[in-house]
């Protein structure tokens, strides 16, 4: 009823009717002179009829807030705030954060919900986190008649991914690269020996000095 009260205007009748039955129903008149509270049945009647009075208003705002993946460290996450009553409703909106992101801005913020649909953007700071969860309430008086958490994450993320693929496409390549290099600098090295073994075992490169003294001999 005190919820209810305080998102209505004051004198609405159904805000009132809603206050009356409740104070009715906590009424200590519902006991007996032997304190037997035989007629507490009756007062249970009055708070059913104001929690129906009350529920039936407050029962219809909701939160649709969806998780969101922000294009830079600061960003805004947009909330519909919904009032499936006839009626405008007085509420306040109160954010909280967790994982190291912030929300710039007051934390508390008085809001007029109109009938259907109330949209709101709630500023964030990423800060150095990755990612973080975003609650959103909506008070009446001091009651929460409506919450959602959702999480929120830097697009640089996806950044990331792309980089550490860049990164591991170029260390392969470079692995390859240097595997084929070592390859080739080793068929060198074998061709070099090859050839080297094969001008120690032709007859031309062995007995070539001893031809040439015996010829300078006969002129």
């Amino acid at each position: 009823a005190e919820a209810l009260m305080a998102s209505l205007d004051p004198t609405d009748s159904r805000a009132s009717s809603a206050q009356t039955n409740s104070l009715i129903a906590e009424a200590s008149a519902w006991a007996a002179p032997d304190g037997s509270w035989t007629g507490a049945d009756r007062g249970l009647q009055f708070a059913e009829a104001s929690l129906k009075t009350s529920k039936s208003i407050l029962d219809a705002i909701s939160i649709n807030i969806q998780p969101v993946t922000l294009s830079s460290a600061r960003g805004e996450v947009p909330v519909s705030l919904q009032n499936g009553s006839e009626n405008p409703l007085r509420v306040v909106m109160r954010t909280s954060t967790e994982g190291g992101i912030g929300v710039e801005g007051p934390e508390r913020t008085p809001t007029l919900m109109r009938p259907q649909e109330t949209f709101v953007q709630i500023p964030v700071n990423m800060h150095s986190a990755l990612s973080g969860k975003l609650t959103v309430e909506l008070l009446a008086g001091d009651m929460v008649v409506a919450s959602r958490t959702v999480d929120v994450k830097g697009s640089y993320l996806d950044r990331l991914v792309i980089i550490g693929g860049i990164v591991l496409a170029l260390g392969v390549l470079l692995a390859f690269i240097v595997r084929r290099v070592r390859t080739v600098e080793l068929a060198e090295l074998q061709a070099e020996k090859d050839a080297e073994r094969m001008r120690s075992q032709d007859p031309r490169y062995t007995s070539g000095s001893g031809d040439a003294s015996q010829d300078s001999e006969d002129t």
